[in-house]
């Protein structure tokens, strides 16, 4: 048997079935409706509606729901990835058929499949939609900052010619969203200091450089930190997280 997701059946199911409703603020609540229980995969066909029928740039709002549906589809991949890679040499070794084993690699692709679609099926949206709709830094910070990250998925699963072709988009990605966020947002913004830390985080598992992860979170945090004590306690909260992450990566 096959295992299917909802990815694999290129998201025909759930909510988006039985024709295109153009009603922008429909698929705004049900994308809301299909976080509050849990369907991620009916969330991504909702958000991918308020992209469609959006008549400028997304709302904050709505930026931060496209974000955390992508964001459970392939954090629920990545995290399967992890857990049938570690498992799948000692089962295969103790397998005691060949038809068990190469099920296991089976389970693997197909899991590995859906991760690249999901990546894939964002990364369109932002260079076909989003990026050239962007009406703010902020938001467009927050589209190249996910095109770096979701290109870093990719190359996390590649190998090869692919692999280096995926880092370098991440790594353009990435860059360009800093230029932005170092010459329009404050050193503050939770936005600019999510894609250094990113960015950090790409240095260190991508390239394997260290050093220039270091520097990375390093900087960000210094000129975070600088301005502390002019925010509000409130937003110190906010970002607290954050600042903590870029600190464990110039500490590593």
């Amino acid at each position: 048997m096959t295992m299917m997701g909802c990815w694999t059946q290129q998201q025909t199911g759930g909510m988006c079935g039985g024709g295109h409703n153009h009603n922008h603020t429909h698929w705004v609540e049900m994308a809301k409706l299909a976080e509050m229980a849990g369907r991620y995969c009916d969330m991504v066909v909702a958000v991918k509606n308020v992209v469609a029928t959006a008549e400028s740039d997304l709302t904050v709002e709505e930026i931060n729901l496209l974000s955390i549906a992508y964001k459970n589809e392939i954090g629920a991949r990545r995290l399967s990835l992890k857990v049938i890679s570690a498992v799948e040499p000692a089962e295969s070794a103790k397998a005691s058929t060949p038809f068990h084993s190469s099920k296991l690699k089976e389970f693997l692709q197909t899991v590995r499949a859906e991760l690249v679609a999901i990546c894939k099926d964002l990364l369109d949206l932002l260079d076909t939609h989003l990026i050239p709709s962007a009406a703010s830094a902020d938001s467009e910070v927050c589209y190249y900052n996910m095109k770096g990250s979701y290109s870093r998925y990719l190359a996390e699963n590649s190998t090869g010619p692919e692999r280096k072709n995926f880092a370098d988009i991440s790594l353009s990605a990435f860059r360009f969203g800093l230029d932005i966020a170092e010459r329009q947002l404050p050193a503050t913004h939770s936005t600019r200091l999510s894609l250094a830390f990113n960015l950090s985080a790409f240095f260190y598992d991508i390239l394997g450089s260290d050093e220039r992860s270091s520097e990375t979170a390093k900087k960000a945090y210094n000129a975070a930190n600088a301005l502390w004590n002019t925010l509000t306690p409130d937003y110190q909260r906010d970002i607290t997280l954050v600042m903590q992450l870029l600190h464990g990566q110039f500490k590593l």
